[in-house]
């Protein structure tokens, strides 16, 4: 599990369009480290105001709460100010498929199936997917008397082998972010065409991350090895 903390508030000007996200303590001086899912932290824009919050494994609720203080009062004194807040809530995020995802009359969807990325903690695509996938099993079983076994089956195809390819690259990328000049790496990774297709089809629902895996695994060691700082062994 990774564990996500969030809050809704509203700024003194609109934040526009843009979706902030926020790395938070990288890249780190450790050269070997234990891989888990790093601390991060977002900025959703509404009208006027945002969804603020950030989820990461192995840390504490104090560290969630001051993060989440942190980002707001960052977008706050660029957004012109915070004028209203909602009380923070938190939730766990489950980085596992479950083994199992239906019994005989019960169906898993969404978080309670364990389908969230296990990269990005980003679960709201799966949830919609399941649900879609769910709905007609159901609906074949209730007009046919098929079983739910159909349920599970469209999961293994439509989920999970997306979600195994994510969870292969999950912690290469989570170890290699906390390691290397952000900015560097994006830059890098901003000059390469495929890459770049493949992670705007993903976000377009075009593409999955199988395709970015193929894509990403090859060039992981020349990115290492290409930022100054870490060859530089630099703070």
């Amino acid at each position: 599990m990774a564990m996500g903390m969030a809050l809704e508030c509203d700024f003194g000007s609109s934040p526009e369009d843009t979706i902030e996200v926020h790395f938070i303590d990288t890249p780190t001086d450790r050269l070997c480290s234990k891989v888990v899912f790093p601390l991060n932290g977002w900025m959703f824009p509404y009208r006027m105001g945002g969804n603020v919050g950030v989820v990461g494994q192995a840390v504490t609720a104090a560290e969630l709460r001051e993060t989440t203080e942190r980002i707001l009062k960052d977008c706050g004194e660029r957004y012109g100010g915070t004028t209203a807040r909602s009380p923070v809530t938190a939730h766990p995020i489950p980085l596992y498929p479950r083994d199992r995802v239906h019994s005989r009359r019960t169906v898993l969807i969404g978080d309670a199936a364990g389908f969230a990325n296990p990269f990005t903690g980003e679960g709201m695509s799966y949830a919609f997917e399941s649900a879609n996938l769910a709905a007609s099993a159901v609906e074949g079983m209730l007009r046919d008397g098929k079983n739910l076994d159909v349920y599970a089956a469209g999961c293994r195809r439509r989920i999970l082998n997306d979600l195994s390819s994510a969870a292969l690259l999950g912690p290469i990328l989570h170890w290699l972010m906390g390691k290397v000049e952000l900015s560097s790496f994006f830059d890098q990774v901003k000059q390469n065409d495929s890459i770049m297709k493949a992670c705007s089809g993903i976000a377009r629902g075009e593409s999955d991350w199988r395709n970015l895996l193929g894509k990403m695994a090859p060039r992981t060691i020349s990115y290492l090895l290409l930022n100054n700082r870490l060859i530089r062994g630099k703070a």
